[in-house]
């Protein structure tokens, strides 16, 4: 099965369109070649609407809009439903983390700020797109070449997988604060790429975003260098006491709760696994589970080949100087925080403080 997308004559109008008229027209646009339909499962006629609302939100600040009801555009990209989720995913995880106590009622402006600034930016791409495809950029005299029409594919595509989102500096997005050159390819304001890292307790493989689970957390993903360094471990220790310290960033704002009930750390290092014991590694990344006093070692992975699925070479994916390493942080939506150095922990501390509520232990 296929999809075709055409225009149809100006001045049509879609609600008299039927499927006799589509089949028509479309072997009207495969002359000289033939083109017959078996059967047809789904057709429509579209009206091309290209909208942004004005606000993601009503004047009271309490109703807010997603979806459909604060853009439309062709169906060409696939983003209805994509965009439309990804609203709800913005809205839903900030709303939570209000209402819960975690933190403060600002931290709601921040959906209608990103959000609206990626529709806007959806909207700009879908009007070039749907001109590929119109008949009027012939008529202006625009020529659209198989290789425009290829870069435009590539890049709707990235529009579909919901990845073209870049957030600009705001209360969750710390570029000022972040230091870009040492993670290269972990763009703050960006999706979290997914390289592939091995578990040291069993040697499982994993793509980094699948240890981010959806359940509100931030995460703290601390990436100390190769343990085959002699200083690797040293800094990892001083980044350990630092977060798990009265004042550190993970007990600040959960003084009466698990320690990772809000802020997840992990650690990738990278080298051989088999070089480390999980007694060399800071007791802050091997917190108790919840609910039975057990030491957690699922936190700790390695940069390292898996026996089963090959190497996934995720410090070089990323762009990160194993001699230096880094501290990554992902909100709970898996977008990239800050990117800063391994001896910068407090300055997450006081960036955290602005937005973040010390009523978070009532979660």
């Amino acid at each position: 099965m296929i999809r075709l997308y055409f225009e149809l004559p100006g001045g049509t109008d879609a609600k008299k369109v039927t499927l006799a008229d589509l089949q028509r027209t479309a072997r009207e646009k495969f002359r000289p070649y033939e083109i017959d339909f078996v059967a047809t499962k789904w057709w429509s006629a579209y009206m091309i609407g290209q909208r942004v609302a004005k606000s993601m939100v009503d004047q009271s600040g309490r109703i807010f809009l997603g979806g459909d009801a604060c853009h439309t555009h062709s169906p060409k990209a696939g983003q209805g439903m994509n965009a439309s989720l990804q609203d709800g995913y913005n809205l839903g995880w900030k709303l939570g983390a209000f209402l819960t106590g975690q933190a403060h009622e600002s931290i709601l402006d921040t959906y209608i700020q990103e959000r609206h600034q990626y529709a806007q930016q959806l909207i700009d791409f879908d009007r070039y797109f749907a001109n590929l495809f119109s008949s009027k950029a012939q008529a202006d005299g625009h020529d659209t070449t198989p290789g425009e029409f290829n870069q435009a594919f590539i890049k709707a595509g990235v529009f579909t997988a919901g990845m073209a989102a870049n957030y600009q500096d705001s209360g969750l997005v710390a570029r000022t604060l972040s230091s870009q050159s040492l993670a290269t390819k972990v763009v703050v304001g960006e999706r979290l790429p997914s390289p592939q890292v091995v578990r040291m307790s069993d040697s499982k493989a994993f793509p980094l975003l699948k240890l981010l689970q959806s359940d509100g957390r931030w995460r703290i993903i601390v990436f100390p260098g190769n343990i085959e360094d002699e200083n690797t471990s040293t800094r990892l220790n001083a980044v350990g006491r630092q977060l798990g310290s009265d004042q550190g960033l993970l007990k600040k704002f959960t003084p009466d709760s698990p320690v990772d009930s809000l802020f997840d750390t992990l650690v990738v290092f990278k080298g051989d696994r088999m070089k480390l014991e999980f007694d060399q590694v800071h007791d802050t990344f091997k917190p108790e589970l919840h609910d039975m006093p057990i030491t957690n070692l699922h936190k700790i992975f390695f940069d390292d080949e898996s026996w089963n699925w090959g190497h996934g070479h995720a410090y070089k994916s990323l762009g990160i100087d194993s001699k230096h390493g880094c501290i990554v942080v992902t909100r709970p939506d898996q977008y990239v925080s800050a990117v800063v150095g391994l001896q910068e922990c407090d300055k997450l501390t006081d960036w955290f403080t602005a937005f973040m509520s010390m009523r978070s232990e009532n979660v």
